[in-house]
């Protein structure tokens, strides 16, 4: 397991720490008795843009989404602290995406001498990852002193990704299987708020910025190319959520995630280059969030 790996499972094991001592992973909560814990259930279609894949002649292939899901534990202790008591707010979650496939066929010999081909690849993506808030207020135990009609959350989030990429191009009879699979691993610095706009009704924002580190691994049958490389990531989210109850609430909502650099593999299969290529994955989905009290 490389560095990021090792960095990822120590923060994960943090969190799941300061689970012994269940999300919106947002900040309101009307209840006076602050401590609790969280399950947040959250899926959708997530749509992917850029990350193309070229075999000249044929026309780029770009897988252009499928569906995803994502599972959140949180606990959260504005008035004593959770994580050595500088933490309001910690969760730890799991998320997969279906980014889809594509295929592409084909000429890929001369006018003269007409050779059929094709290239089909598809791709998904696992990412893991933990969440450390801390309210603005201070003490943050404030808010719950009295109803609050708005609330905001700073807080830094490592996260460790994976993109699985298989493909197959076919020329003529000849077909080449291959795999290209790239590990990322950073950190993000967030700001989430939460806006009552009805008694049961709250609006939801979300920014996060950061970086991470990635590695790109492509293998085929004649090669074997590896690279290394950093990129940006940026997220936006905003959504509505209706409180059913004290403990369960739904929310809609929708989320823009952005990957400056993923890699990328083009050319032929006799000649390979590898890469890097940026990606927007933009998601809409529904969650239903479970609170239990801790005491």
């Amino acid at each position: 397991m490389n560095f990021g790996g090792r960095a990822a499972v120590a923060a994960c094991g943090v969190v799941l720490g300061s689970f012994g001592v269940a999300a919106t992973g947002w900040a309101n909560d009307s209840l006076i008795n602050t401590e609790y814990f969280y399950l947040e259930i959250e899926g959708g279609y997530a749509f992917s843009d850029g990350l193309e894949s070229t075999r000249a002649p044929l026309r780029p292939v770009e897988p252009d989404g499928g569906f995803y899901g994502t599972v959140t534990l949180g606990h959260e202790d504005p008035e004593t602290g959770i994580v050595w008591g500088y933490v309001d707010r910690a969760e730890i979650w799991v998320s997969y995406f279906d980014h889809g496939d594509d295929q592409q066929s084909g000429n890929v010999g001369s006018a003269a001498v007409p050779i059929a081909g094709s290239y089909f690849a598809e791709r998904e993506y696992w990412e893991i990852g933990t969440r450390f808030q801390h309210y603005f207020e201070e003490p943050a135990a404030d808010k719950y002193s009295q109803p609050s009609t708005s609330n905001i959350l700073l807080g830094i989030e490592p996260f460790y990704g994976r993109f699985d990429e298989e493909s197959v191009e076919v020329t003529g009879a000849v077909v080449t299987p291959a795999e290209l699979d790239t590990d990322i691993f950073g950190a993000m610095l967030s700001l989430e708020g939460e806006w009552d706009i009805a008694p049961s009704t709250t609006f939801l924002g979300r920014a996060a910025v950061g970086g991470y580190f990635g590695d790109a691994d492509y293998t085929s049958p004649a090669f074997n190319l590896s690279d290394d490389f950093g990129g940006f990531r940026g997220q936006l989210a905003i959504g509505l959520q209706q409180h059913l109850s004290e403990s369960i609430s739904l929310a809609v909502m929708g989320r823009l995630d952005y990957f400056s650099a993923v890699g990328d593999i083009d050319g032929p299969a006799a000649a390979p280059i590898l890469g890097n290529d940026d990606l927007l994955v933009l998601t809409i989905g529904a969650n239903i969030n479970f609170k239990f009290n801790a005491n």
